[in-house]
């Protein structure tokens, strides 16, 4: 159907989502169609209510991975964007916890270009449904995180030249917020 995408079954059993369409298993028929999912990789939540869709773009090097370069949420009921989250970094992977409290990120912190060499990663970890503060000044939600800039490092200063390159871009909290909430009723 799709050579880009091979899709994936909806969690309630019904549908099947390929890359912008949503089908009905039992009548083959177009539910949906809905162009946030354009070239996604899709995960659902625990409950099967929430679709977090990673927006890949390809790489010139056929060699290379695809990466994300922006991240959705939207409900699985119709398929409505509840938030965008466009990255700095590039995206290699991204899941939620079982319980649908955290949602764990492995961006590309440095690029190799040498084909032996492997590209350098982080594990990011976000609480679902809290807000981030931005770097720049701008005004944003509140956050109760006492220690996000100041103690939170548990750094060493062994790789500080290295990391101090991509300080401004790496402390990562800026990025804006997810809005995953679980719709009620079930």
């Amino acid at each position: 159907m799709n050579q880009n995408n091979g899709g994936c079954f909806h969690p309630h059993g019904n549908e099947l989502i390929i890359n912008t369409e949503v089908w009905d298993m039992r009548s083959f028929r177009l539910l949906h169609s809905v162009p946030a999912l354009d070239q996604c990789k899709l995960i659902f939540n625990a409950t099967g209510n929430i679709i977090l869709a990673g927006e890949f773009a390809p790489q010139d090097n056929s060699y290379k991975t695809r990466f994300a370069r922006r991240l959705r949420t939207l409900c699985c009921s119709d398929y409505s964007v509840f938030s965008t989250l466009d990255v700095r970094r590039r995206l290699l992977n991204f899941c939620f916890s079982h319980q649908d409290t955290e949602l764990a990120v492995v961006e590309v912190v440095k690029s190799f270009r040498s084909v032996g060499e492997a590209d350098k990663t982080r594990l990011r970890m976000f609480e679902v449904g809290k807000v981030c503060m931005p770097e720049d000044g701008e005004e944003g939600g509140e956050q109760d995180e006492p220690e996000s800039d100041d103690g939170g490092d548990s750094g060493t200063d062994s790789d500080s030249d290295e990391d101090s390159e991509d300080s401004e871009s790496e402390d990562g909290s800026s990025e804006g917020a997810l809005d995953l909430v679980s719709g009620g009723g079930g």
